[in-house]
């Protein structure tokens, strides 16, 4: 097999590589938004224009978190304006097109003369890294996966012209890493990578005795990491770094990252909120093995020590965001290491190519079925991924004890109508976690959608104890008053809201409700004027004040 898989030209390559990745997670392409996709890709309205791409160079890039991602954020809007505001579809088919990309980017990468590795094991190391299961995890969710799936693509594609030489490549290396940078947070480790790959003399680019030449090819990179750091700084005051947080996270991503690599569990955990929820004794002793075993491998390897080092430098490096620099609403998850995955897959294709030729018959068969069950976890991953149902109710599962994952199966529960199962699990994300002020705010929605008012102005007046400066809880509240026909109390309910929310147009639109209500006609249009200022395309707003102007 590995004489045959010799004679392929690159082409053949990277035909086979697209069709495999396209064939493994094209059971994605029937799967619905999930979790976070509704407020980057579903509720983003903005068109790709001028204006639009400089706004997003100037925000955050997710809600009350301090993420940066502006690249990234443009391929949903240019996808959303190309396409006409497409369903799931699109996103899912531009996520698999990345990870055939990426996975053909991986085997130029392996089979570069730095790394000395024959085609046919570089091949086999692009297959072991874009069919694995932690790829899976960046390729499944439409909009966190591509905030991974992309940014290392690019960081691939750095690496490789970097490797490469010469000043077009150099160019190319400098732009892919900008870009990388803007696309995720986590490339801000990248410049180091290319710095040690110069230190172990690999690249074209060595530290020598002549520091004013690598200054210059080192420099611009890290001058485009300042420039990135700056705009951060800007946007979120500092308040991004985690230097320090938790000390055990030095030794907990790394053995997350290498028992996900070399032991990925069947089942999907999403973001595992604790380390027991992952960790397992026999797991961990299993690991211990193999990483014997690959340590054993190794000190063998004396001529493949350098191409070693660098691979387990990348693995060491990529995981340092994680690691209590930048902050990241989840300590844990396969998405996080696809980068690192890198690493791990670069040690066991060195460590294989002393035993790999034309005689190895019987290991490049265990190496292909090794392939071919990773490829069938990451497609049973895909039904993970189907709506958000589904899961949120997989995380509930390998989560139970995380007020997140219940607050998210509540909503999904809310959305299709089953009240008292949203009910259920709104109450235990409360009791896990009772500062988390979204669920008091939904329970006290299902509340009132029930009917059942003295619940629903209980947990409304909670969500306003926590959250005082916000309108929802004043505006559901003047709903409810609105609705038992306390007219009084809803007026000061919603004058509460727009004093918060000047632009707030359904809350004026009430306020006009209440106003006629109260037989305060003028009141009541100028309410009906403000919410059609707010919002000229509020119909209710309209009809309500045509039918006080033809009944005053």
């Amino acid at each position: 097999m590995i004489s045959y898989l010799e004679s392929f030209s690159n082409k053949v390559f990277f035909f086979l590589l697209f069709l495999l990745t396209f064939l493994t997670y094209s059971q994605g392409l029937k799967n619905e938004f999930v979790y976070d996709d509704a407020i980057v890709i579903q509720k983003e309205e903005r068109t790709f224009d001028p204006v639009n791409m400089l706004q997003v160079f100037q925000e955050p890039h997710y809600p009350y978190l301090p993420y940066y991602r502006p690249v990234t954020r443009l391929t949903f809007i240019f996808e959303k304006t190309f396409f006409s505001d497409p369903g799931p579809l699109v996103f899912h088919l531009t996520n698999i097109f990345i990870a055939a990309g990426l996975g053909i980017v991986i085997f130029k990468l392996f089979s570069l003369k730095a790394f000395k590795l024959p085609r046919s094991l570089a091949f086999v190391g692009a297959l072991l890294f874009v069919l694995h299961p932690i790829t899976s995890s960046a390729v499944y969710p439409a909009a966190s996966g591509r905030e991974t799936l992309l940014p290392v693509f690019l960081m691939a594609l750095s690496l490789y012209y970097f490797f490469k030489g010469g000043k077009k490549e150099y160019l190319f290396s400098l732009l892919f890493f900008v870009l990388a940078i803007f696309g995720k947070e986590q490339a801000i480790v990248f410049p180091f990578i290319l710095l040690f790959a110069g230190v172990l003399g690999l690249t074209n680019y060595r530290l020598g005795k002549h520091p004013k030449n690598w200054l210059v090819r080192y420099g611009p990179f890290f001058t485009a990491l300042m420039v990135y750091l700056l705009l951060r700084w800007h946007i979120f005051k500092g308040q991004e770094y985690v230097f320090g947080n938790d000390p055990l996270l030095i030794v907990a991503a790394p053995l997350y990252a290498l028992q996900q690599s070399l032991l990925p569990s069947l089942e999907l955990r999403y973001e595992p909120h604790t380390i027991s929820s992952w960790l397992s004794l026999s797991r961990l002793v299993l690991l211990l093995v193999g990483l014997v075993i690959i340590g054993w491998q190794a000190i063998q390897s004396k001529g493949r020590l350098k191409t070693l080092l660098f691979f387990v430098g990348i693995f060491f490096i990529a995981l340092l965001p994680n690691a209590n620099i930048l902050f990241q609403e989840a300590t844990f998850d396969e998405r996080y290491i696809l980068l690192s995955h890198v690493g791990v897959v670069g040690v066991i294709v060195t460590l294989l190519s002393r035993v790999w030729s034309a005689k190895s018959q019987l290991l490049s068969y265990c190496v292909f079925l090794i392939v071919i069950l990773l490829a069938g976890i990451s497609l049973h991953r895909a039904t993970y991924f189907q709506n958000n149902l589904v899961f949120a109710q997989q995380w509930v599962a390998t989560n139970p004890d995380y007020y997140l994952p219940h607050y998210n199966v509540a909503r999904s529960y809310q959305e299709k109508g089953e009240m008292g199962k949203a009910i259920q699990h709104y109450k235990k994300s409360i009791e896990l976690n009772p500062s988390f002020t979204s669920s008091y705010l939904n329970l006290g929605i299902v509340y009132y959608l029930q009917n059942n008012f003295k619940n629903a102005f209980t947990n409304f007046r909670q969500y306003i104890i926590l959250e005082p400066d916000s309108p929802g809880g004043y505006y559901h509240l003047g709903l409810l008053f609105l609705q038992t026909e306390e007219l009084e109390r809803a007026r000061e309910a919603f004058l509460k809201t727009v004093s918060i929310a000047p632009d707030f147009s359904e809350a004026y639109n009430n306020l006009g409700i209440v106003y006629e209500g109260l037989d305060e006609p003028e009141k009541a249009k100028e309410a009906y004027l403000r919410a059609l200022e707010s919002d000229p395309d509020n119909i209710s707003a309209r009809e309500n004040l045509e039918s006080l102007d033809k009944n005053p």
